[in-house]
């Protein structure tokens, strides 16, 4: 039997999770269980996809020929060091290549395919990478189905991880007093590698070699002072799993040394606070770390960064969630009306309409994206346990047009708030809604499940609609 899989589950508390995409069984002589991981600790913002095949400057064409049915993804990093799964899937026997397009926001990024693969009562690992650059057009890869392994091309660097491995095994069983030993063949391996990639010309693999080299040090050696300093004079760092690692360990070994005071542009260089706000980022939305009160000076200096400004929305959602009793008792005083001009609580709107969960869409008639999101649902099929409420921020003098438009868009449940109310003024502070559409998802008890919720537009918004359910594994 064969078991062709692709699965979603919770590995453990500090890993990330496996996507439930597909499931297969087929009579054979092996048992074969694959599984393409997918490194996300928490929900995160998956890979938007252009639908046409234009090329754009800031993305990359990745075009997969399948010779046969088949199903594969990459993980892929995107602006946090999240991973982001990007799925390819052929559903006939000819062959067949799917084109789809990532975001190239670095100079260098490292995408990885990886799975386990269970053949003759052993499991066998699979990874393979590829290294993009911002000068990368297009990534072409044939999938081996027979295999479960891409074919080789240009862009391919499983060579570093295989020269590396047999040193990363090694250092699982030295003891701390061979501690310098490991460094010392750790650094031997790394000036191989420096001397290679600069003969070669290759500025890409000597960053990611870096990268590599100094995230095995840092798990050697947690307060290395080389640490420090490559993170200090890095350019232009390779966004990829062993960055992400990186950052994340040392905001937890540093988190108490840092002196937020003078972490700031006057004495160090903006690159090196990116990286350090990412570092904190990734740590303080770790569910271990998210409510515990000894970082809040940690929060209190990411809330300074420019990281932070440029999507503070998402970024204080994951860190500093809002007060979900709070949030029930400010809801709970708008004041919402209704077509036929009716005063209604949301209450009152939930039980006239009763469902599991309701998607509260804030919108206007003026906002472009607000319509096409309303259009894009309306030919959705959501789920049945979730409703859709329509609450209208058009000023009062364009409650006209909005009964026009509400009508026109087949609102079911469309209603309007005057925001020079002053629950209505309190709430939409509360909640900092500096832009519509904006999507808040609650249940039947009005408890918040997302104060910002994916945009239709997204493709995570149906697929975590349907999942719902297990939303505090989200």
């Amino acid at each position: 039997m064969i078991v062709h899989m692709m699965g979603q589950v919770k590995i453990s508390k500090s890993m990330n999770r496996i996507k439930n995409l597909n499931c297969k069984s087929y009579m054979g002589l092996q048992f074969i269980l694959l599984l393409f991981f997918s490194c996300v600790q928490e929900k995160e913002r998956e890979v938007y996809v252009e639908k046409n095949n234009t090329t754009q400057k800031d993305s990359i064409v990745v075009s997969i020929e399948f010779i046969g049915v088949g199903e594969v993804g990459f993980n892929i990093p995107d602006d946090y060091l999240n991973n982001n799964f990007l799925s390819f899937k052929s559903e006939t026997n000819d062959s067949t290549s799917i084109i789809k397009k990532i975001p190239i926001t670095e100079k260098y990024k490292v995408i990885k395919y990886k799975g386990l693969v269970y053949n003759n009562n052993e499991f066998q690992k699979i990874t393979q990478a590829y290294l993009l650059t911002d000068k990368t057009d297009t990534l072409k890869l044939t999938f081996l189905a027979d295999n479960y392994v891409f074919s080789k091309s240009m862009n391919n660097i499983d060579y570093v991880f295989e020269n590396y491995k047999s040193l990363v095994n090694e250092k699982w069983d030295v003891s701390k007093s061979n501690e310098k030993k490991s460094i010392l063949k750790l650094d031997t391996l790394y000036r191989k590698f420096v001397q290679k990639y600069s003969s070669e010309n290759k500025s890409g693999l000597l960053q990611y070699n870096d990268i590599y080299y100094y995230n095995k040090l840092q798990n050697l050696d947690s307060t290395n002072e080389e640490v420090d300093n490559f993170l200090k004079r890095t350019i232009d760092p390779v966004a990829s799993k062993e960055l992400y690692s990186l950052l994340y360990n040392y905001t937890k070994t540093r988190i108490k040394m840092f002196d937020y005071n003078t972490l700031n542009e006057k004495k160090y260089g903006k690159k090196y606070l990116e990286l350090i706000a990412i570092g904190h980022y990734n740590f303080l939305k770790d569910p271990d770390n998210k409510r515990d009160k000894k970082y809040q000076s940690a929060i209190d200096w990411l809330k300074t960064t420019d990281f932070y400004k440029k999507d503070s929305l998402h970024i204080k959602k994951k860190i500093t969630p809002l007060d979900s009793n709070l949030f029930k008792t400010k809801i709970h005083k708008l004041i919402l009306a209704d077509t036929e001009q009716n005063d209604l609580s949301i209450a009152q709107v939930i039980k006239q309409n009763p469902s599991s969960y309701y998607l509260l869409d804030f919108w206007a008639t003026w906002c472009a994206p607000c319509i096409k999101g309303v259009k894009i649902m309306n030919n959705m099929q959501l789920p049945k346990n979730i409703k859709v409420i329509s609450i209208s921020v058009d000023k009062e003098k364009d409650k006209q047009k909005w009964k026009t438009k509400t009508k026109e868009l087949e609102q079911s449940l469309s209603y309007w708030i005057d925001e020079t109310d002053s629950n209505t003024k309190e709430f939409i502070k509360f909640i900092e809604m500096q832009s519509i559409p904006r999507y808040i998802l609650i249940d039947k008890g009005m408890n918040l499940i997302d104060q910002a919720f994916y945009h239709p537009q997204e493709p995570q918004f149906l697929s975590k609609l349907k999942d719902v359910k297990n939303h505090k594994y989200w």
